[in-house]
């Protein structure tokens, strides 16, 4: 579990700052005459999209353009579907509506899709822009990652003898528990 959070969080840096340099270091000086501020590209939707079809890789401009529109639906899918098994499990432990257990043929919690899908829906109302909701959700992201390890010491002081699938070494409260 450790490498694979750390390992993603790493991996993902090392591509970002990776791309961050390669922007910077193909962007032109004379380009940055005006800063910053005023560097544009042709059909400017991002920046990487839009200095590729600068120096000619119109496939690459297509590329990234059509991830830009299929990523973030992946990621969609993948919480509505994740969320709706949480409400199934909220109506199995009898902690939500007994509704939320109502499965298909397939097995799927088609209410837990459903009331996903809606409370996803609001939730991109009150957001002006695409890019204000990806500050938002970096926000949230960041402030999970840190509320783990408070959260694991918690549980490691006041439930010191509960069983663990997985126990993290090293990771103890000062003063609390043997393992």
């Amino acid at each position: 579990m450790p490498i694979a959070l750390i390992g993603s969080v790493i991996l993902a840096t090392v591509v970002y700052v990776g791309l961050e340099v390669a922007f910077i270091l193909t962007v032109s000086p004379n380009d940055l005459a005006n800063g910053w501020a005023r560097l544009s590209f042709a059909g400017s939707a991002g920046p990487f999209a839009g200095l590729a079809a600068t120096v000619g890789m119109t496939w690459l401009a297509v590329l990234l353009y059509i991830d830009a529109y299929v990523s973030p639906s992946g990621t969609g899918w993948v919480l509505i579907t994740g969320g709706s098994r949480v409400l199934l499990a909220n109506g199995v432990l009898g902690a939500g509506p007994k509704a939320l257990t109502r499965l298909t043929s397939y097995g799927i919690p088609w209410v837990g899709v459903l009331v996903m899908w809606v409370v996803g829906s609001l939730f991109l109302l009150p957001f002006p822009a695409w890019s204000k909701m990806a500050e938002y959700i970096s926000s949230v992201t960041v402030l999970t990652y840190g509320l783990g390890p408070i959260t694991l010491l918690c549980l490691r002081r006041n439930a010191p003898n509960a069983e663990r699938p997985f126990v993290l070494r090293g990771a103890r409260s000062p003063g609390c528990c043997p393992g």
